[in-house]
């Protein structure tokens, strides 16, 4: 009886829905990263009014940016970085903010405590029943040689995600607008009389391309990967895709002379108020994550806005507003299935496995950040 109840109530519900709608709809995480690449390519042209074929070339301009910046939580590089003397050129210079208005602040000990505690019961609660445990096998673990390719479903029975990541068309499409923006790009270096020349980069990206058009299914290419990387395997495939959505977010040398996350930041700032602004920060940091999991690119793109636009609010210190960013720098990593990919590969699990108990968990933990960032002072 106290297993019916338990299979019965709402928290499991939200769980069981959670898991259902992910494993349905979320496809692998490589068609999500390139699923993201396009979201922001076709937001970009209006946005920030880069030319189509200027956006593939934005990878030179971010690789440089991807390690020089920060990762939030107690070790995280951000209040290490402003605890000194720190500026962003032309936007917001600091003497240095001590720890105890960013790390030891009294906000940030309530979401350490709070959000620890929540997230231990919340994950206790959302264990699956035996029935529904995946375990891994020491088999699983050792083997050195990938699994055969799974027979291939007929297309009624497949879900929404399966589709996806068979499909041809999709393949094909990205791989010949990889190349088509690459012939463009060689196209006006010739008319504008440049000399030919190509970076590392370039190079990478051609042959990665090609060999996106030359693999028949989306899937296919992830396979080839494991066969050839094994467990880092994801990152190398999609390291490249997310360099990009970085470049394309923080680029704005485009005619409107501002960036997509320069937009999204100033759109938060606007509506905010000295109760919010600590709050929009957080929110407006998670939505930037998704396309940018990388702490470096996202402290690059968005911390100069956030940290000029607290000086607007006196009520609110640079401290929290700089540790609202990061807060919501860590949340995304919750939501945004870049960086578990390796364990996964480990586990012999899809993203889409554990997509929908991080759903939830991600929800408890927002709760516990808000509340921090809007009632305890700091």
């Amino acid at each position: 009886m106290e297993k019916e109840k338990r299979s019965c109530s709402p928290f499991t519900r939200l769980v069981d829905g959670s898991v259902y709608l992910v494993n349905k709809l979320m496809p692998d995480s490589f068609l999500f990263a390139i699923i993201l690449t396009l979201i922001v390519f076709i937001v970009a042209i209006p946005t920030t009014g880069i030319a189509p074929a200027e956006g593939i070339t934005s990878i030179d301009r971010i690789i440089n940016l991807i390690y020089k910046g920060w990762y939030g939580g107690i070790s995280g590089t951000i209040p290490l970085k402003i605890a000194v003397p720190f500026e962003f050129k032309g936007m917001w210079i600091t003497q240095g903010i001590p720890f105890n208005q960013t790390v030891f602040a009294p906000y940030n000990l309530f979401i350490y405590i709070v959000g620890a505690i929540v997230l231990c019961i919340v994950i206790t609660m959302m264990h699956p029943s035996p029935d529904k445990v995946v375990t891994i096998s020491p088999e699983l673990i050792a083997r050195e040689t990938m699994p055969p390719r799974p027979a291939k479903k007929a297309r009624s029975e497949m879900t929404v995600a399966e589709k996806i990541e068979n499909s041809i068309f999709l393949n094909k499409f990205i791989g010949l607008l990889g190349v088509l923006c690459f012939v463009w790009y060689f196209i006006q270096m010739a008319v504008n009389g440049q000399a030919f020349s190509l970076s590392i980069d370039m190079v990478n990206s051609i042959f990665l391309f090609l060999a996106i058009v030359l693999y028949e299914t989306p899937m296919d290419i992830v396979r080839a990967f494991k066969r050839a990387c094994g467990g880092v395997s994801g990152m190398i495939l999609q390291f490249p895709f997310y360099a990009a959505i970085a470049g394309l977010m923080g680029y704005a040398g485009g005619s409107n002379g501002v960036s997509i996350a320069q937009e999204i930041a100033k759109f938060f700032v606007s509506i905010s108020n000295t109760t919010t602004f600590p709050l929009f920060t957080f929110v407006s940091a998670g939505i930037v994550k998704m396309f940018v999991p990388s702490g470096g690119a996202h402290w690059t793109v968005q911390g100069p806005i956030i940290m000029n636009a607290a000086q607007s609010f006196p009520g609110v210190s640079e401290g929290k507003a700089a540790m609202a960013l990061a807060w919501g720098n860590c949340w995304g990593n919750l939501l945004q299935p870049f960086w578990i990919m390796p364990i996964l590969d480990i586990a012999g699990l899809k993203v889409r496995d554990v997509m929908g108990y991080c759903v939830v968990a991600a929800m408890a933990l927002a709760v516990v950040i808000m509340v921090g960032l809007v009632v305890i002072p700091g």
